[in-house]
C-alpha cells in the first residue's frame, strides 16, 4: 500500500493491474481502428499491430506470468516477425524468472523501461495563463490534435492521421483534447476509458510552447473531464515526463521492460 499526496491509500497491485488493462485495451482499440491492422490474443499474450513502421505501435504485452505457456510469447514474436514490421514487447518487470527467461531466448534486446503510473482523481488547478483547452468534437479539431502530436513527437502527419482516423471521435471510450494559445493548437492529450479507469495518452506540446506548464494542464484536463465513476487515472511516462507527473501526484505502480527485435536494431540505430 502507498498513499497519494492527499493521503488516500493506493493499492499498488490493483493499480498496476489497472495500468495493464487500460494500456492493452487502448492499443487493441487503436489497432482495430487502423485499416489492415492485426489485433489478436495468443494464449496469454495480447498482440496489437498497426502495421506502421514504428516499433511502439506494433506490440505484444506480457502482463502475467506465462509459466508453461511460454510458447505463447514465442508464437507472438514469430507472428510479429512474419508481419515484417518493427515491434515492441512490453514485459512487466516484476514477473517470474521463468517468464523473463522465455523472453531472453527470443533474440530480443532491451531498449528501456517504461513506468506505468496511477493517481486517484482530484480537483485540477487553474490553467496556465494564455492556454485554452477544448474537447475535440469535429474533424477540424481532431486535425489540430494530430498536428500537435505529429510535430511534438517527430512523427509523419500521414502516420498520425492513419493512427487517429475520424472514426475515433465516435468511440465512446475516447476523448480527444486540444490546447490553444492565441487560437493556435500548441498542446494535446487523449483519454481512453476502461470501466473505472481513465488512461491518459498523447500528452504533447509543440517545441515553441514548452516550459509553460501546458503538458501538465493537458493531463489535468483529462482528469477534470473524466466521466462519473472514474476511480483511478493512469499513464505511461517518458523519462522527461516522469518528474512532472510525480509532482502532480502520480506514483509508479508498475514498470515494463521494453524489448525489440535484435534483427531490427541496426536499422533503428541508423534512423535515430
Amino acid at each position: 500500500m502507498v498513499q497519494d499526496p492527499a493521503g488516500r491509500t493506493m493499492d499498488r497491485q490493483d493499480d498496476a493491474a489497472a495500468v495493464d488493462r487500460n494500456f492493452i485495451a487502448t492499443f487493441r482499440a487503436l489497432g482495430e481502428g487502423v485499416a489492415g491492422a492485426l489485433v489478436r490474443t495468443i494464449g496469454r499474450v495480447p498482440v496489437a499491430a498497426t502495421m506502421m513502421p514504428l516499433a511502439f505501435f506494433n506490440a505484444a504485452f506480457v502482463a502475467e506470468p506465462l509459466g508453461d505457456a511460454a510458447h505463447d510469447l514465442e508464437a507472438a514474436v514469430t507472428l510479429l516477425r512474419e508481419l515484417g514490421v518493427p515491434f515492441t514487447v512490453h514485459l512487466r518487470s516484476d514477473l517470474d524468472p521463468a517468464t523473463r527467461t522465455a523472453a531472453d531466448g527470443l533474440g530480443l534486446v532491451w531498449t528501456g523501461t517504461l513506468p506505468g503510473m496511477a493517481m486517484r482523481p482530484r480537483p485540477a488547478p487553474d490553467l496556465p495563463p494564455g492556454l485554452t483547452i477544448r474537447r475535440a468534437t469535429t474533424a477540424a479539431e481532431l486535425a489540430d490534435h494530430r498536428a500537435v502530436a505529429a510535430a511534438a513527437f517527430g512523427m509523419s502527419p500521414d502516420l498520425v492521421a492513419r493512427l487517429m482516423p475520424p472514426a475515433l471521435l465516435g468511440n465512446p471510450a475516447v476523448r480527444v483534447y486540444v490546447g490553444l494559445e492565441d487560437g493556435l493548437p500548441v498542446a494535446s492529450s487523449l483519454a481512453f476509458r476502461t470501466d473505472e479507469i481513465v488512461g491518459i495518452y498523447n500528452v504533447a506540446t509543440v517545441e515553441a510552447a514548452r516550459g509553460r506548464g501546458y503538458g501538465t494542464a493537458m493531463t489535468w484536463a483529462v482528469i477534470a473531464d473524466a466521466a462519473p465513476g472514474v476511480e483511478v487515472a493512469i499513464l505511461q511516462a517518458s523519462a522527461p515526463g516522469l518528474p512532472v507527473y510525480e509532482r502532480m501526484g502520480f506514483r509508479t505502480v508498475v514498470e515494463y521492460e521494453e524489448l525489440e527485435d535484435a534483427a531490427a536494431e541496426p536499422e533503428r540505430d541508423q534512423a535515430s
